[in-house]
């Protein structure tokens, strides 16, 4: 799956969060861009309890992460 800049609002945080499991497949992963949005760091935070967060390098801001379920 690949989502970019889908978290410029508070709400998308747990939209995302509860949409991930549903449309990534065991195995597979999904890869988040953002611009630096506000939201940006709540929801990689509130990520890390389920998945696998692992920020690419050279992508700091723009970041892009690779999620992968636990």
């Amino acid at each position: 799956m690949l989502a970019s800049d889908v978290l410029y609002e508070r709400r998308n945080v747990e939209l995302l969060l509860e949409l991930l499991p549903r449309v990534v497949a065991p195995g597979g992963a999904a890869l988040v861009a953002d611009p630096g949005r506000p939201h940006s760091g709540s929801f990689l935070a509130a990520a890390e309890g389920a998945w696998t967060v692992e920020r690419l390098p050279g992508f700091e801001r723009p970041f892009v992460a690779e999620l992968r379920p636990r």
